[in-house]
């Protein structure tokens, strides 16, 4: 379970200001929801696993265009581009960045030493470059649809350029969410000199470190000869518009035509050198920190990374014309090239998830039939924003799960909180009896009201199981003393997170 000192950016502080309604939660449903922590289904949930994380490296969009070329203004002024940014602008126009303690916003130069541009102020690209925003969000946009959130339609939103100098560091902390359908960061470094100032990324106890200098990286400048001679028919009636491109293919078939089918003719690529720019996407949820930086200016690109729900609901940029489809679907490409990777690496059961599902669908009915079991409980893997608890924004194995069992089972969506208390001699260890879980009802909720006191309420037989791995949030503590009059007063801890409720249909 995390605290939450340490996580000041997290939405939690605000359940803090409804503490009433958790203190009365023992009048809700008598004795709460038994929790059950060493179980065989609770063993299960333990093995499924997913990255939260995953990088890969780009160097175009649409194909052909370099993301280097990219241009960068900054309140009105040119300020270089992604592969040759203007970093003595940059910095003149930055503004130092505070960060979220509590209800507050706060500077602490210990815990955060940056500067920052906010989103308001930039643009990507210019007028001679129409295409480039589009074509580098669309890069972006299929290729976290692909691994974080799976046949989810995703769209970025640029949040800010943060700036780094000498000295500058960001601690541990986690991204606060700007609206309940913002479930990831997107970040990109550009084409900067710095030391140290490296990207760490903790989950589940593992920490892993991301370079996100800018790399050379080779790529192929041409095509082999069956896919030119499509491109070429296509390219001979544009040919005043594609300007040398049209007569650079053609010149080189030309000169590559003769012989009579020798195969080292067949290939007219040639390997060129090009910039490969970091891409670094995670989940809001994931802990994350920017190293001392200890010579140079870091400055990164940080985008948030909206979950659009379903396909229905998924519309482009207004300004995007029917035309430019085709191309910036197209524009992943080599430019990519087998560089997506997890920065999280799967678990080795993970590969048989689909075979523990199975498991786990034999486990709950087996409660069902043999222990009279109504409703099986467990937290979510991931942190999401009390509205933002809905199928369409579950991620990873959350949504694997929920997909899952929805077929079997219905499967209800809800806040819970945990209360884990010590035994009269002030030890956490112990019987699960010392768990205990309830639903948490709020007003977000629509029509929502909590029970009243001494009501009779129709109450399911309902066990809570909870995996080794999971994300619930610390909201209260309250310290064991060994005596207050004649006894002790038991030490108490409650944690806040989301459920997945499951019952027959």
């Amino acid at each position: 379970m995390t605290e939450i000192e340490g996580h000041q950016n997290h939405e939690i502080v605000g359940y803090v200001s409804v503490r009433d309604r958790i203190e009365g939660m023992d009048t809700w449903g008598d004795d709460g929801i038994p929790v059950k922590t060493r179980t065989s289904l609770s063993n299960a949930l333990t093995k499924l696993s997913n990255s939260p994380a995953t990088s890969f490296t780009a160097t175009h969009y649409k194909e052909i265009l370099p993301l280097a070329d990219i241009s960068l203004t900054i309140s009105g002024e040119d300020a270089g581009t992604f592969g040759n940014p203007n970093v003595e602008k940059i910095v003149e126009k930055s503004k130092p960045s505070p960060f979220g303690r509590g209800d507050k916003t706060v500077m602490d130069l210990e815990y955060r030493n940056g500067r920052e541009v906010v989103a308001a102020d930039i643009v990507i690209g210019s007028g001679a470059q129409p295409d480039a925003k589009k074509g580098f969000y669309k890069l972006i946009e299929t290729h976290i649809f692909e691994s974080l959130f799976v046949d989810k339609p995703v769209t970025i939103k640029l949040y800010k350029l943060a700036v780094y100098g000498k000295e500058g560091h960001f601690d541990w902390h986690r991204d606060t969410t700007h609206g309940d359908n913002h479930h990831a960061t997107v970040l990109v470094a550009l084409n900067t000199e710095w030391k140290g100032g490296s990207l760490g990324l903790r989950h589940e106890g593992e920490t892993v470190d991301v370079d996100m200098h800018v790399e050379s990286v080779e790529r192929s400048s041409g095509k082999d000869e069956d896919e030119q001679d499509e491109d070429e028919d296509e390219s001979e009636e544009d040919e005043d518009e594609s300007g040398d491109g049209g007569n650079f293919k053609r010149s080189e078939k030309d000169e590559n035509k003769g012989g009579d089918g020798d195969k080292s003719q067949k290939s007219v690529a040639e390997k060129v050198s090009s910039l490969g720019f970091q891409i670094v996407a995670f989940y809001t949820d994931i802990e994350h920190k920017v190293e001392n930086v200890t010579d140079g200016t870091r400055i990164v690109l940080q985008f948030d990374v909206n979950v659009e729900g379903n396909e229905d609901d998924f519309e482009s940029d207004e300004d995007e014309d029917e035309d430019n489809d085709d191309l910036l679907q197209r524009g992943s490409g080599e430019c990519v090239s087998n560089t997506m990777k997890p920065l999280f690496p799967l678990s080795g059961p993970d590969a048989n998830r689909d075979v523990i599902l199975e498991n786990l669908i034999a486990m709950i009915k087996d409660l069902q039939t043999s222990k009279s079991i109504d409703e099986v409980v467990f937290p979510l893997r991931h942190l999401y924003r009390l509205a933002s608890i809905k199928p369409e924004y579950l991620k990873g194995v959350d949504a694997y799960l929920y997909k899952g069992l929805k077929k079997t089972f219905e499967v209800d969506l809800k806040p819970i909180v945990l209360v884990h208390q010590t035994d009269g001699e002030g030890s956490w260890l112990g019987r699960d009896s010392n768990l205990v879980g309830w639903p948490f009802v709020s007003e977000h909720e629509k029509g929502a009201k909590r029970p009243e006191k001494r009501r009779k309420i129709e109450k399911k037989k309902s066990e809570i199981h909870v995996p080794a791995r999971y994300e619930l949030l610390m909201i209260s503590n309250t310290a064991y003393i060994e005596h207050t009059g004649n006894e002790a007063q038991v030490g108490e801890g409650r944690y806040f997170g989301g459920g997945m409720f499951v019952a027959a249909k």
